[in-house]
């Protein structure tokens, strides 16, 4: 469903000619809640933050979601090779 639900989004979903999706964006935070936890939920936090802002999300923001920055590191080098492999790293910009 979540899959789904991110074509529908990002209006890549394929409908029927003459159909369309109209939804609120409380609507697409409630959906997002009701799906089980999945251990990459913070790449889903991050893309979704991304998606939403236009903009990567900070530490700070991440944290301040319930996500902690240090965990989403872990495995990739901690909190800037995180941002760096999610392609948000650019120069010698690595402040967090």
């Amino acid at each position: 469903m979540r899959k789904q639900l991110e074509l529908v989004r990002s209006g890549t979903a394929e409908l029927p000619p003459g159909c369309e999706i109209t939804y609120e964006t409380e609507a697409i935070h409630l959906l997002r809640q009701l799906f089980p936890q999945r251990p990459d939920r913070g790449q889903y936090f991050y893309e979704d933050f991304r998606q939403d802002h236009g903009t990567r999300p900070l530490d700070s923001e991440t944290y301040h979601a319930g996500y902690n920055p240090r965990t989403l590191g872990q495995g990739n080098g901690g909190w800037v090779h995180f941002v760096s492999a999610m392609g948000d790293l650019s120069g010698r910009h690595y402040w967090c």
